[in-house]
This record gives structure tokens, C-alpha cells and sequence, in this order.
């Protein structure tokens, strides 16, 4: 069987809406093992976290002015009002989407694949050093997988291109772990 390692962008893809492919892909390739770090769940829904506050930040100072556009009784008053009522709705119900996508994307890698738990050897051993701390230990974590338990074909899939300095596809060659280009057809092909 197959293996393909996802990280925390993986599940972001398929939490945004960027990729609709992403959580298909996970559901239909049953020739292929899904694992990702334990690590990228934590990391996923901190992203969330802060991808919610943003966009509530950003609606702030709109509906915070509701009231007192409200006291105008002009159409163009109310018009505005009832608009930025229906933008502050429509923000909800994103957010509120976009969790549960989320939430569904890691019940499927749980259920559907595996998560990799990251050792003791592999906090505390010397990384491949990447610019973020938890992608260092998010390679790490899989280069010690891929060697500890391997399969036939493993590939590593990322959309952040900060998992492809030559250091990280060194290690992760070394490992037997093939490093896919940062297109989810790469992903696509190799489940083929």
C-alpha cells in the first residue's frame, strides 16, 4: 500500500475552500494511507483561531456602526443597515462552514488514515532547520515514521513551499519519502 504524508496546509485547503479536491481526495483513495502529524491538528485549528479573528477584525468596525446607522430612518440608511446585517449573517455562516470542514478533514484523516506521533528522540534531535519551528518538527516526525515503519511507496505532500528546501527533500529522500510538487494534481497523479 501506498503512503502519502499530508500536513497542516493540507487540512487548511480543504477548511478554506481552496482546494474542494483535497477532501475528495481523502475520501476516495482507498489504495492510498493518508498519515499526518499529530502536530499539524493542534497547528490547524490554531490557524483557524487566528483566520476567525482576522475576518472578525475586519467586520468589527462595520457592525459596531449598526446602531447608530440604525436611528437614520433614510432608505439609504436602512438599506445600509440591513446590508451590513446580512454581511455580519453571511460571516457567521462562513466561519461556522469553514470549522465544520475542518472538523470533518480531521475526523477523516483520523478514521481514514493515521496520525504520526512525534517521539521524544524527535523533539530533542537535530532537525533539518526550517524557517518555522513546528514544520521542523513536522518533517521530522514523518522522516522517523517513513524510516520506522516503512511501505512500499511513501510520497510527502505540502502546499507551503517552505517544505521544499533541498535539505528537507535530502532527508526526505533519504528516508524514501518523495517529495510532490505543491499542486494537489501531483497528488492526484501519484495516488493513481
Amino acid at each position: 500500500m501506498k503512503r502519502l504524508y499530508i500536513e497542516t496546509n493540507y487540512l487548511m485547503s480543504i477548511c478554506t475552500g481552496r482546494t474542494a479536491q483535497a477532501h475528495d481526495l481523502l475520501r476516495s483513495s482507498a489504495s492510498v494511507e493518508f498519515a499526518m502529524p499529530a502536530v499539524c491538528v493542534m497547528e490547524a485549528y490554531k490557524a483557524f483561531s487566528a483566520m476567525r479573528s482576522a475576518k472578525e477584525e475586519f467586520m468589527a468596525p462595520f457592525t459596531s456602526q449598526t446602531s447608530d446607522i440604525g436611528r437614520d430612518l433614510g432608505p439609504h440608511a436602512q438599506h445600509f443597515r440591513r446590508n451590513l446585517d446580512a454581511a455580519a449573517a453571511a460571516l457567521i455562516a462562513y466561519l461556522t462552514e469553514s470549522e465544520q470542514r475542518l472538523i470533518r478533514a480531521i475526523d477523516d484523516v483520523t478514521s481514514l488514515g493515521r496520525l504520526v506521533q512525534s517521539s521524544a528522540a524527535v523533539l530533542g534531535r537535530r532537525r533539518p532547520r526550517l524557517s518555522d519551528p513546528a514544520d521542523d518538527i513536522i518533517a521530522a516526525s514523518i522522516i522517523e515514521d517513513a524510516t520506522v515503519s516503512p511501505t512500499e511507496a511513501m510520497a510527502f505532500f505540502s502546499e507551503d513551499a517552505g517544505f521544499t528546501q533541498p535539505s528537507l527533500i535530502d532527508a526526505m529522500r533519504a528516508a524514501r519519502v518523495e517529495v510532490l510538487e505543491t499542486d494537489i494534481q501531483a497528488v492526484r497523479t501519484w495516488c493513481s
